[in-house]
Order: C-alpha cells, then structure tokens, then sequence
C-alpha cells in the first residue's frame, strides 16, 4: 500500500475527514511496534509514500473552498518531524482555508487556532482544536463543569470532546495520559486491572494475548511471563494463571531443567527414546495421548 489509491480525492472540496493512520477507529497507531521480541520491539517500516500521498494533500488543502476538518496522518511519517511531511504541515498551517476558531468562546477570543501541533513528542504533526468524531472545534481553555471540552486520547492519538466521548481515562501507571471511552475497552489489563496507556514508559506498546492453548487472555507486558525454547529459540507469553499449567505447549523440565516447546521435546526425545530424559517423556505422555485420542475420533467420523 504506497497510497497511489487516493489519486481520486486530488483537489477535493467535499472531504471533510481524512484518516491516513492505517489502522482501525481506536487503535494504536503505533503499527511499528505490532512485532515484538519480549519488551524489546523489532519495528517494520509500513509502505506508505509520501512522495505518493502528499501532493494530494497539497492539492486538497489548496483547493478554493475545501472541507477538511480533520486530517490523521502515518504515525511513522509523524515521528520522523521534518523533510516533506514537515513542509506540508508548514503549508497546512498557513493555508487560509484552514483557520478555525473555538465553538464555544468564539464570541470573546476570536483567536485563529493552528491545526497541527508542533510539539517535539508524540502529539507532534496531530490534529488540534478538532473533535475527530463531530468536527467540531474547541481550543483547550473552554470547561463544561471543570471538564475540558476537547481532550488528546493517548491511545488512538486524537482529539475527542466530552459528548463524543466521555468520561475520558487516566493512565494508571503515569496517570497524565488519558484514554475514550472505546480505547479503555482495549487497554484494560485483565490481570493487574489497570488501564495501561501507549506510551513506552507505561510498557503499554503491546497488550498480549496468552498463547497457552485454549486462554486468550489479554495481558499487559508487566502482567505476562515470557518463555523462550532452548531449541527453535520461539518466544511464548502466557499469563500467570497459565504458567502454573503443566498442559501447556511448552516447559521446563524438572529433570534435565531444558525448557523446550512441545515440538521441539518430541523431535528430541525420538533421537533416541531409550536415552531420551525420564522427565521430558513424562512431559509428553499427555500430549501424545490427547493427540492419539483426536485422530481416533476423526477416524470414526
């Protein structure tokens, strides 16, 4: 996907919102981080180009009498901060098209409100003063009851005002960030029952799933305990109550104290069965006996 497909919207006046995130509506648009090796995160560059996109969005933001309120761009192109992406932010804000003022107290500030922020962090190059589901426009001194009317989710990276989504969340481990309602839903951990948010300091890049067989708890990294095989080297996350399962696919053996995955135990043990560990065949009785049990029902079936 380099994002050639937008070639229609060149020049549009009927576009309101424009979501080049690359994910779905609440979640993370850190897409770099979806792999992982434990905590440590292996990042893969999404193929987006903004030598593709961006001059469809000079052309749309240049277009007389435009629509866009709200524009989501890459994550990835937003860290960068600088070269083209940078130059199209400058022209986004200068473009007289753009400017937007506060529904709320426009009748006393009439402060012109720039769209992006320029802050040097994660809100860098995000859109300001706008509500990403109404598009409405807020600044961030109006109050509903000593509420802020628009609110920054730190798990979708947008904007969001209270009757669109409201309460909004704290982060219990920084407890500065804050996340809408929706995004709460994703980053719940079930074990620790905090609401853990993405910044890398909350650990809450990943929220994992247990990959023991039949739990699909989600976790947060703090919540998981990571498991590696001495033989293919494949890394496994399971959540507390699952570690305590001697079921599970994979183990430390308490006899020649190798933890190996299930695969990995078999191919061992059937080198040579005579001189394979006691243990790791004790491990496996259960397995295979579930598996010989499985292909007889098939059979009969």
């Amino acid at each position: 996907i380099t994002g050639r497909g937008l070639e229609p919207l060149r020049g549009s006046v009927v576009l309101m919102r424009l979501d080049l995130s690359l994910v779905k509506q609440h979640e993370c648009p850190d897409i770099e981080l979806f792999t992982k090796s434990k905590i440590k995160i292996k990042k893969t560059q999404p193929l987006i180009s903004e030598i593709a996109v961006v001059p469809i969005l000079d052309s749309i933001i240049d277009a007389d009498g435009n629509s866009l309120k709200y524009l989501q761009l890459p994550k990835h192109w937003r860290v960068r901060q600088g070269g083209m992406i940078g130059q199209f932010i400058d022209t986004y804000q200068n473009s007289e098209n753009q400017r937007v003022y506060c529904s709320v107290c426009q009748l006393t500030c009439q402060d012109v409100l720039s769209n992006f922020n320029y802050r040097s962090d994660r809100k860098y190059g995000t859109q300001r003063y706008t509500c990403y589901t109404c598009l409405t426009h807020f600044c961030y001194n109006c109050e509903e009851q000593d509420v802020p009317y628009l609110t920054f989710c730190s798990g979708c990276d947008k904007d969001l005002c209270i009757r669109c989504s409201s309460p909004m969340i704290s982060c219990d481990m920084c407890e500065e960030s804050y996340l809408c309602v929706e995004c709460v839903k994703k980053r719940e951990c079930k074990g620790c029952e905090n609401i853990v948010c993405t910044l890398e300091e909350c650990g809450g890049g990943f929220m994992l799933e247990c990959e023991s067989e039949n739990c699909n708890k989600i976790r947060c990294i703090h919540c998981m305990i990571s498991h590696e095989c001495e033989g293919c080297q494949k890394e496994y996350d399971c959540c507390g109550e699952c570690d305590d399962d001697k079921g599970k696919n994979w183990d430390m053996c308490e006899e020649c104290d190798i933890e190996y995955c299930f695969d990995c135990r078999l191919k061992i043990c059937r080198l040579d069965w005579e001189r394979a560990c006691d243990g790791c065949i004790r491990m496996l009785g259960p397995k295979l006996a579930n598996c010989y049990d499985k292909l007889q029902e098939s059979e009969r079936l």
